[in-house]
């Protein structure tokens, strides 16, 4: 029987990073859906895999992610760029989650995205993920 524990957090945090990802992928173009895709997978990926210089790698990557997305909004700061960024950070931290303190951030970070997501777009779906996501980070 299927049993979802939410005081696991390796649980808690992969579903917080699918309602992250849930919230900002209707406002997006395809392009930058695509590197949002390409981010979760590796992050996931990331996660799993216990490496040396991991953090290295992962600024480096978010490096060249910041640059693609300043790319992809036509060298503009909006907020649409801002909140890309947020979600470039969470799922770079996911990446980097071992321990139950970098969780905390993870879910502090999460947290300010969703509420930053609700000033942005106000539409039933995303308010519900973003209440999800306020609720489960607490």
């Amino acid at each position: 029987m299927l049993k979802l524990n939410l005081l696991n957090y390796k649980f808690s945090s992969i579903l917080l990073l699918l309602l992250s990802y849930s919230l900002i992928i209707n406002e997006n173009e395809l392009i930058n859906n695509l590197l949002f895709t390409f981010l979760f997978i590796f992050s996931i990926v990331q996660n799993y895999f216990k490496y040396s210089y991991k953090k290295i790698y992962s600024s480096i990557f978010a490096l060249v992610c910041i640059y693609l997305q300043l790319i992809l909004n036509d060298y503009t700061f909006s907020k649409e760029y801002f909140l890309n960024l947020i979600l470039i950070l969470i799922f770079l931290k996911f990446s980097e989650i071992e321990k139950k303190e970098h969780y905390y951030f993870f879910n502090y970070t999460c947290f300010f995205f969703a509420v930053s997501t609700l000033l942005y777009c106000q539409d039933l779906i995303s308010s519900f993920s973003s209440f999800l996501i306020i609720i489960l980070s607490i």
